[in-house]
Order: structure tokens, then sequence, then C-alpha cells
């Protein structure tokens, strides 16, 4: 599953290469970049999640733009300014998948609790009878 779009991802990078010169590049990044995060956190998202789903296609902004960044390199006359960009990009992708295990890491804990507390106890007492 895509986390974002190609129009999302040329919009956030706000390159000055023509949109369709790239498309197919996006494209590519974005599939590299979903693929990535689907990797690192094991489970497939749930899709009601809005929270989950927004730190996923920030996720997917920050690595597939850094994936755009080192492969149109030269296009782009990148200085060293854009070439930190890239590692914080990088860095700033990570940062949103280890967010998005961590809430889903907090979604089991709740439900894991609720189950506990579905379990139904019975006390057990023990006592003699006495004359």
């Amino acid at each position: 599953m895509a986390y974002c779009t190609e129009t999302e991802l040329y919009s956030f990078l706000n390159l000055k290469l023509p949109f369709q010169d790239i498309k197919d590049s996006l494209t590519t990044a974005i599939t590299v970049a979903s693929a990535w995060i689907d990797a690192q956190v094991n489970t497939e998202l749930p899709a009601t999640d809005t929270e989950l789903q927004t730190l996923a296609k920030e996720a997917c902004l920050f690595y597939a733009g850094s994936r755009i960044l080192i492969q149109y390199w030269e296009k782009l006359q990148i200085d060293n300014y854009e070439r930190d960009k890239i590692e914080q990009y990088e860095k700033r992708a990570k940062e949103l998948v280890q967010a998005i295990i961590y809430r889903l890491k907090k979604i089991q804990d709740v439900i894991d609790d609720k189950d506990i507390e579905d379990q139904k106890f019975i006390p057990v007492l023990d006592y003699a009878i006495t004359e």
C-alpha cells in the first residue's frame, strides 16, 4: 500500500523539474518507501487510525524524498545544504516509523489490558464450618 501520492511527494519536495519528467521516479520512490515502512513496522496499519496513517504518510514523504534527491542529485545541482537535507529526511523518516511502532505497541497494550479486565475472576473462599 502506498502511503503517499506522486503529487504529494512532488509538492513536498518543491522541485524545479517538470512533474511529468520524474513521475515514474516518484512512483518508484513511493513504492520503495512504502515497502520500507511496512518492513520496519512488520504489520499492516489499520486504515481507520488516522494518526497512524498521517505518520505513515509523513514517513513516506521523507523517505521517498531522500531517494528522489539522491537520484536527481546532478540535475538538481544539489549543494552541501541539500546533501544535509537528505540525511535529515532519512533521519526524520526513521523517527516517524519509530513513532508508528510505539503507537502500535500502545494500542496492543490497551487491547491486552482489556483482555485481562474482561476475564472473570471467581474468588475461592476457604473456610471451615464450625458448630
